[in-house]
């Protein structure tokens, strides 16, 4: 009696289980979250190239990486070195190179997209949490792991594409380019579509609110990112209509295939990653790192090293020519 008891508990507990297998929902895939990104397509062979060197952090940690290189490989080959010329030339071409692959290349990458981000308005990376002062921005823009990040190729169609996927469709959209130092009227002026149904909305707002002090121009061209940001966040109130400017320009980032945006920040990007790994980087190896080394061999090594004593016993070849005679 005992077992058929159990066996019917262990029945009601397996269709039980069961129905909640069934009843609860799937999580949501990788694609459908704006953290991670849409797939894109990749038939391409400049984005297939691109995606193959992108930076894509490193298989453990950042001490540990420096432990192995400057420990495990310059010092053991520092150690074995046969003489000081071995030496000093383990502890600069080995410092610089070893330093040019963990920190130079991230470095170089955060500075150009810095610049590039500037001058376009697009936001192409991430800020870590804490980026005041001045000292902790140059550690920041050094530190390849913690640091600043260049957006992936996934991350820039999540954050130029997945409009529909923020909480607060555009404005969300918004405060993502803002925050991280990009300029919102020079991002949507980069659509010519977009750029017209901004500017209906815009002259909606100009009829709709009077010049205030988060108003004080009356056309899109002339207004400043902060006003614009204030037009979406008036036309958008919670609880009313979409307006059909709005909804307009959130259909037009939510078309990927032909999402302009995406592609010009991809472009970018991707642009980083080659100029970094197949310019910048073997000029710092094969020009830079040579130069230096031969500078400070002259400079500093060869006017320490004494010059070779002239023998007496040896005569100048005028005076061996006359003897002859």
């Amino acid at each position: 009696m005992r077992i058929n008891t159990i066996q019917g508990h262990e029945n009601s507990i397996s269709k039980n289980m069961k129905g909640i297998t069934n009843n609860t929902p799937k999580a949501a895939s990788a694609s459908n979250n704006v953290s991670f990104g849409l797939s894109v397509s990749g038939k391409d062979i400049l984005h297939k190239i691109g995606k193959a060197y992108e930076f894509d952090k490193f298989n453990f940690s950042l001490i540990g990486l420096m432990t192995i290189c400057y420990g495990a490989v310059e010092a053991t080959r520092y150690a074995k070195s046969r003489d000081d010329v071995e030496r000093r030339d383990i502890l600069i071409r080995d410092t610089l190179t070893i330093s040019t692959i963990i920190f130079g290349r991230r470095a170089i990458q955060n500075i150009v997209s810095r610049l590039c981000s500037k001058a376009t308005g697009f936001a192409l990376h991430t800020k870590p949490e804490n980026h005041s002062g001045t000292w902790q921005k140059v550690y920041n823009y050094l530190r390849p792991e913690k640091g600043i990040k260049p957006l992936s190729s996934e991350e820039i169609v999540a954050k130029y594409g997945n409009i529909h996927h923020y909480k607060n469709g555009i404005l969300d959209f918004c405060d993502f380019i803002t925050t991280q130092g990009g300029d919102v009227k020079k991002v949507l002026s980069y659509d010519d579509k977009i750029k017209k149904h901004m500017s209906n909305a815009y002259n909606e707002w100009v009829q709709l609110c009077p010049a205030t002090s988060k108003r004080q121009h009356n056309s899109f061209e002339k207004a400043e990112p902060t006003e614009i940001v204030d037009m979406l966040k008036f036309l958008n109130k919670p609880g009313e209509s979409q307006n059909k400017n709005i909804k307009a320009i959130e259909d037009n980032l939510a078309n990927i295939k032909n999402n302009k945006l995406i592609q010009k920040a991809r472009f970018m990007n991707s642009g980083f990653d080659f100029l970094t790994t197949f310019v910048v980087v073997p000029i710092t190896l094969g020009w830079i790192t040579p130069s230096i080394n031969e500078y400070i061999t002259k400079h500093f090594y060869m006017k320490k090293k004494p010059k070779p004593e002239v023998e007496n016993n040896v005569q100048p070849a005028n005076t061996q020519q006359s003897t002859s005679v």
